[in-house]
């Protein structure tokens, strides 16, 4: 980025930048101005930063578009900008959650699986919906105010603020299923979370999806599938320390809230995470959500759980 605005610009570069470069001045203004709902439009900020990027072809002059490169991607997602923690730092402040940035554009939405309006309806609508009420709940519960997101959840389960506890853990439910899903899933399993599936479920990678579709279809109703790691199994012997557990929450139900699991990866099963792609076939949005689910990510919660330290794809 630095090397092509110090570089002296095309034809092709100069007529694109300045738009590119008004699109990114509002976005700045209005993080600054809207602040206290901790929304902006992430998706057309980096569509301006894929603007700015884009280069021009050499050999005939002409700009060439940015093409999607799920490896790219993957490896971008790992990055929060520090702007964006700022921002967040500034709004939880004043008391106040806001709305992650995902780590991929919201236009494109997550293929295979799931359509940009599809993406749009449930980020901007439902997620975004329950940060806006939990701010608002907030304002009459100062005690609660200055709590991390899960201590809030861990404060208000069982019945002691049923209001803020389903505002709360959605939220957080909603950021991590956003985690637990990326655009055409992962390159591969890391071997050392496949090879521990498949000491525990022989079938490995096969048996665990289809694990994780018939929880999904078995679920009733709203609420979520998840894979944990259960830190307090111990074996009939005493030699097997924790365990993989597939199962599902009603509702806003979470893990958090269960003593010694830690939440891997998450399913949506609200009907708000597929209607608009596919009506009232719930069967083909469980059949596909395998194609993008992110193992990366998966493993590096294992990893946290067990206390081990995380080296992420390689890179570090």
């Amino acid at each position: 980025m630095r090397s092509l605005l110090r570089a002296p610009a095309s034809r092709a570069v100069a007529a694109t930048a300045p738009a590119a470069v008004a699109a990114l001045r509002p976005m700045v203004t209005r993080r600054k101005s809207e602040i206290p709902t901790g929304q902006f439009d992430i998706d057309a900020l980096r569509k301006a930063q894929w603007d700015l990027a884009s280069v021009p072809d050499k050999a005939h002059g002409t700009l060439q578009p940015y093409t999607f490169d799920p490896a790219r991607e993957r490896a971008k997602s790992w990055r929060i900008d520090e702007g964006e923690r700022r921002a967040e730092a500034e709004v939880r402040a004043k008391g106040r959650y806001w709305l992650p940035p995902l780590d991929y554009p919201m236009s494109a939405g997550v293929p295979p699986l799931l359509s940009g309006q599809q993406l749009c309806i449930h980020y901007e609508r439902h997620h975004n919906a329950y940060v806006v009420k939990l701010n608002e709940l907030l304002k009459a519960k100062p005690d609660y105010v200055k709590l991390d997101l899960i201590d809030l959840i861990r404060a208000t389960a069982n019945g002691v603020d049923n209001a803020i506890f389903n505002n709360a853990a959605q939220h957080w439910n909603h950021a991590f299923f956003w985690k637990s899903i990326s655009p055409h899933g992962s390159l591969s399993v890391p071997p050392a979370l496949e090879a521990a599936l498949t000491n525990q479920w022989p079938g490995g990678m096969a048996e665990t999806n289809q694990r994780l579709r018939d929880a999904c279809m078995a679920h009733f109703g709203s609420g979520w599938v998840w894979l944990c790691w259960n830190a307090n199994y111990s074996g009939p012997d005493g030699s097997e320390k924790g365990r993989f557990e597939i199962f599902s929450t009603k509702n806003a139900e979470t893990p958090l809230t269960m003593p010694g699991m830690s939440p891997l990866l998450t399913i949506d099963c609200w009907e708000h995470s597929w209607y608009a792609d596919y009506e009232c076939e719930k069967a083909a949005y469980v059949n596909g959500i395998e194609k993008v689910l992110d193992w990366n990510w998966a493993e590096w919660q294992w990893k946290n759980a067990k206390g081990e330290k995380y080296t992420r794809m390689g890179l570090i």
